[in-house]
């Protein structure tokens, strides 16, 4: 188990402490002293920032069984209800936590993995074998009979938003995988199954295509032939229904009705972008294409790579503008408190781990959303401003006015306005001469 003196940083304590006491404040006990919580954004954003703050060991290379410890321990203190929590209370909740998780038996999980394909070969397969991790190939009816199906199937309708013989006709299109592994939590289960389930459909698809030379025409499609499920299913002890997991791609192909308010704010977005300086509507058209092919992809290094894209146009980033001074541009274009601005860094240093380490973890989606966000708040910001701002110049001045501390702009504002109302400098000279010839 990972040391308690280590888990929080020193020079993060104090902030730690901070978050552990706004998140209490989420929590509420009913008469049977049974803890709920009311969830909102700014519950997500603490406890995504708390996350990143406590330092698991091993654990921390994975995002999400971190969250849950901390989630779990902010449970434990609202359950002991403190008058005041410490941040000894915290690491002693999160010690009672980790024990109770390592201590945890190890038990069978089966994930099913649903694969879409077909021909021969794979109609042929009994079993295969992936990084460790062995897939038997079943039929439905198969399957149909476990104990856990029939809440299978609900959960999917209910998740896919179809009904019975829809969802019956979507997934009858694929070969049902299940994969068997001993793990603490069906959670974890399925993390290491889902690696080996895409590292299976990548094989797949970099086969298949090899060396094909592909043309498409009108509307964009996959190249690949083996797309992701739009469910998984986990089953526990006698296969007993777990979880379910969705993979929205599926979703969307469904159309989305658009309401007339939108509409008109779709209408209106457009005639403000068409009323832009030509000098700065390629960096807003930047963004909003990149924040359109980001929401547009289910591969989140992608996603999360493509929002970075559009900040970073909209900070007028160049060759060398360095991270920090980004983050610091948006932060300051969005007026963001301090929670935003520490979350941004976090964002920021994610993604440099993203370009130099090619490492994203399996929370991508999370992560993806926080940015999204901010992106789209930047956007909204930016257009706003766009009329008062009008050239490259415009902009680089006020993000560098912007990082001044308020009394230095008050002050500098007098001067600047002095300056401008200032007599023109040919008369201040001749006043200058007249005064010197006075002494």
């Amino acid at each position: 188990m990972p040391q308690q003196s280590r888990w929080i940083a020193d020079k993060d304590k104090e902030r730690a402490l901070e978050y552990v006491r706004e998140l209490l404040k989420h929590f509420v006990s009913d008469a049977d002293r049974q803890i709920h919580w009311q969830r909102d954004f700014s519950m997500d954003r603490q406890l995504e920032v708390l996350s990143q703050r406590v330092n698991l060991g091993a654990m921390s290379k994975d995002d999400v069984l971190v969250r849950e410890i901390v989630m779990a321990a902010l449970v434990e203190l609202a359950q002991a209800q403190f008058e005041e929590v410490t941040l000894s209370d915290f690491e002693q909740a999160l010690g009672t936590v980790i024990r109770r998780y390592t201590e945890k038996p190890e038990v069978e999980w089966h994930v099913l993995c649903p694969l879409y394909l077909d021909g021969p070969w794979i109609s042929q397969c009994q079993t295969i074998q992936v990084l460790g991790v062995q897939f038997t190939l079943y039929s439905w009816g198969d399957i149909g009979n476990l104990s856990g199906m029939p809440s299978f199937w609900q959960e999917a309708q209910v998740a896919l938003e179809k009904d019975e013989d829809a969802t019956l006709a979507l997934l009858l299109g694929f070969v049902p995988l299940m994969a068997t592994r001993r793990d603490r939590i069906a959670g974890e289960a399925f993390r290491q199954v889902e690696d080996a389930y895409n590292l299976l459909r990548a094989l797949i698809n970099l086969v298949d295509g090899y060396g094909r030379r592909i043309m498409q025409f009108g509307k964009s499609s996959p190249l690949a032939i083996c797309l992701p499920p739009p469910v998984f299913g986990v089953f526990g002890t006698d296969y007993a229904f777990e979880a379910l997991y969705l993979d929205d791609s599926t979703r969307r192909l469904r159309k989305a009705p658009l309401s007339i308010e939108r509409g008109v704010k779709v209408a209106e977005t457009i005639e403000r972008l068409s009323g832009i300086s030509e000098a700065i509507r390629p960096r807003v058209v930047d963004a909003i294409l990149k924040f359109g092919q980001a929401v547009e992809t289910t591969d989140w290094r992608s996603s999360y790579l493509s929002l970075w894209q559009a900040l970073e146009s909209l900070a007028f980033a160049s060759h060398g503008t360095s991270t920090d001074d980004i983050v610091r541009r948006i932060a300051n274009l969005l007026r963001a408190q301090r929670e935003d601005r520490e979350l941004l860094t976090l964002l920021s240093q994610r993604r440099n781990e993203l370009v130099h380490l090619g490492r994203f973890s399996q929370a991508g989606l999370r992560q993806v959303m926080f940015l999204k966000l901010f992106t789209e708040r930047a956007i909204s910001r930016f257009l706003t401003l766009a009329a008062r701002l009008p050239t490259p110049k415009h902009w680089q001045e006020y993000y560098d006015q912007l990082a001044a501390p308020t009394k230095d702009l008050r002050i500098r504002g007098e001067v600047i306005q002095y300056i401008v109302e200032s007599p023109d400098p040919a008369d201040a000279a001749t006043v200058c001469h007249q005064a010197t010839h006075v002494l």
